[in-house]
């Protein structure tokens, strides 16, 4: 199969750099080995999959993935939604939610709640679990997805049309959506650039894009490395850094944006990762979890002080 080498980045345009060479597929066991790259533009940092599977490669590395089941061990563990346990409690004491409001406290419905409902597309929508909560909450919903099996799926459980296919094959009117959402999507896909213009095309003046993906500056890679879970290893083509989904944004034309970054599933990703890290012979009393006095000083950092080193990079982008 054909693979296109990718020198320079897909948002920046700047040159890249080697991080990670004869990297495997550790959790669905596709065939090959591939290289990782980081843009050299520090204000973008977008990392990427080198060299890049074609179309039909691509496909291949889904056969086992888990879009197909009706619940799935990640959603059970957090993973899928992103959202953050602390939120709550920070909601409570932290300045800035008290005497102002601050989206970045209210993850719920990703970010949606308290917004009129109206119409949301959730693109890669897989078994439909979002849909169905959004549609209990008053949102008419669509879906998009590429597995015909997930999509049939999601159709079942929430009522939604959902269509299969890539987003830009298929044609949705102009200025249709109130909102469009992706959580653990965008990193999948070939065309990030293209994405986020389609979607600023079918929203409505005033509506809103969410993303949720990894983030390559998450403390967790920066601990551990080429065993961080988040890379995921042929399926996550381009991991993008809060700064650059703003950069996105700005080059598809909305009109403004915030950008941050969750500690999310912080739990569930640690214990993944040490998975990997022990697969590759790291003895288990050097692969240690963090200790939950730990783990709440990193809440604390990345919630209150910007750190940007949580596990999700979110945007919320308004057309």
């Amino acid at each position: 199969m054909m693979e296109e080498k990718k020198p320079t980045c897909t948002v920046c345009k700047s040159s890249g750099y080697n991080i990670y060479d004869n990297l495997s597929d550790v959790t669905f066991s596709a065939q090959g080995t591939w290289s990782l790259y980081r843009c050299l533009n520090q204000k973008c940092a977008v990392v990427w999959l080198q060299p890049t599977p074609d179309y039909l490669e691509i496909a291949s590395f889904y056969s086992r993935y888990y879009t197909q089941q009706e619940q799935t061990a990640a959603e059970k563990s957090g993973v899928r939604g992103a959202s953050d346990s602390f939120v709550g409690r920070a909601k409570k004491t932290n300045p800035r939610y008290l005497f102002g409001s601050n989206t970045r406290f209210n993850p719920d419905l990703r970010y949606l709640r308290g917004r009129v409902p109206g119409r949301v597309l959730d693109i890669g929508c897989g078994n439909g679990k979002f849909i169905s909560e959004a549609a209990s909450a008053g949102w008419q919903v669509y879906g998009q997805e590429f597995d015909p099996m997930a999509a049939s799926i999601a159709a079942k459980s929430s009522g939604a049309e959902v269509r299969v296919g890539d987003l830009l094959s298929l044609s949705y009117e102009k200025e249709f959506f109130d909102a469009v959402t992706m959580s653990n999507v965008l990193e999948h896909l070939p065309n990030p650039t293209e994405v986020f213009s389609e979607v600023a095309r079918i929203l409505r003046p005033g509506g809103v894009l969410v993303s949720i993906s990894p983030n390559p500056k998450s403390y967790l890679h920066q601990k551990l490395g080429k065993d961080w879970r988040g890379l995921e290893v042929p399926r996550h083509l381009f991991l993008f850094p809060p700064q650059a989904l703003g950069k996105l944004a700005r080059s598809a034309g909305f009109s403004s944006f915030k950008t941050f970054s969750t500690l999310g599933a912080f739990e569930f990703m640690e214990r993944e990762s040490i998975k990997v890290k022990t697969d590759h012979g790291e003895p288990e009393e050097r692969a240690r979890a963090s200790s939950q006095i730990f783990k709440m000083a990193l809440k604390i950092y990345n919630l209150f002080l910007d750190g940007d080193i949580g596990e999700w990079s979110v945007i919320i982008a308004k057309k």
